[in-house]
């Protein structure tokens, strides 16, 4: 969760009471949403480590924000962290389907991501 403080507010504004519940059960509070944040560590830690991220998001996500993504890639970016941003559409909300196209290609762009930052391990 890149921002679950951001996420909490949009469940509440947008009425979704299963997110809610979820964010509240796990993080028992807004401090320590707040406090949980990758967002906030981009943005107010002096000497956070910064490794290479491959960010894949989902084309309509009903569940994570655009807005939300776009800050924290924008922010990583700012900071001089390397980051990729692949935008998915059609995959199944959990999981990956084998059998689907778009499946396909994210596992394929996530085993080529690990293989290009392992190599030199």
């Amino acid at each position: 969760m890149i921002d679950p403080l951001y996420r909490y507010l949009f469940a509440k504004e947008a009425g979704r009471q299963e997110l809610i519940s979820a964010h509240l059960e796990y993080f028992q509070s807004e401090e320590g949403m707040a406090a949980a944040s990758p967002q906030t560590i981009v943005e107010e830690d002096e000497q956070f480590e910064k490794p290479p991220i491959l960010m894949m998001l989902k084309a309509n996500d009903q569940n994570h924000p655009l807005e939300m993504q776009e800050r924290f890639v924008a922010s990583y970016r700012r900071r001089g962290g390397p980051i990729e941003v692949e935008t998915f559409t059609g995959l199944p909300e959990h999981g990956m389907d084998p059998s689907q196209a778009e499946s396909v290609r994210a596992l394929d762009m996530i085993a080529d991501f690990a293989r290009r930052h392992t190599a030199n391990e």
